[in-house]
């Protein structure tokens, strides 16, 4: 089973579902996209598929090592591909586009469903940023205190949508989160 923290912890403290308390735990870091690299090129060699180096570099840098982009992307990827022997540039396109529509919907929209709309609003303004945020930007732009904006931030740290990054520095977990809530996707 795998899972966000919030979602993870709210199943774990179910009466009934004692039982998980009991299972190893074990929380899964971004995968090295190397490794990604080469479970792709192996499943489509087994398959007796060929894709081309930079067709392949594409549907693995859009994983973002999350396992489970990996896990979509690859199976948009043999879906959409079928039985050709050649991936083309177009079927990796369309493998990245609907495992992206399909973390909106399964990961984005649950999460930020859970969150109170000051959370919402420090995501926001993180999203305006390309790449990690400062805190006292983002705290400026909420016109908020420094113990309301760390408040924040601790909560969605907590809640596994945020990491903290260098000093002062916060940067998102979950892959295009800042895109879907710029309204790039």
């Amino acid at each position: 089973m795998a899972g966000l923290p919030h979602a993870v912890s709210s199943v774990l403290n179910d009466e009934v579902l004692t039982f998980l308390n009991r299972a190893r735990k074990v929380p899964l870091g971004p995968l090295p996209l190397g490794e990604v690299s080469v479970h792709y090129a192996t499943v489509l060699a087994e398959r007796g598929q060929t894709i081309s180096p930079a067709d392949l570099a594409r549907a693995v840098d859009a994983t973002r090592g999350y396992p489970y982009l990996l896990q979509l992307v690859g199976y948009y990827l043999l879906r959409y591909a079928g039985t050709a022997s050649q991936i083309s540039g177009a079927m990796v396109d369309q493998a990245v586009a609907s495992a992206r529509q399909d973390l909106a919907g399964a990961i984005h929209e649950p999460v930020l469903s859970r969150l109170s709309h000051q959370d919402l609003a420090f995501l926001c303004h993180m999203a305006a940023d390309q790449g990690p945020s400062r805190v006292a930007d983002i705290q400026a732009r909420l016109g908020s205190s420094a113990g309301t904006a760390q408040a924040y931030r601790r909560r969605l740290i907590d809640a596994g949508v945020i990491a903290p990054g260098r000093r002062g520095e916060v940067e998102f977990i979950v892959p295009y989160l800042a895109e879907h809530l710029r309204g790039d996707l």
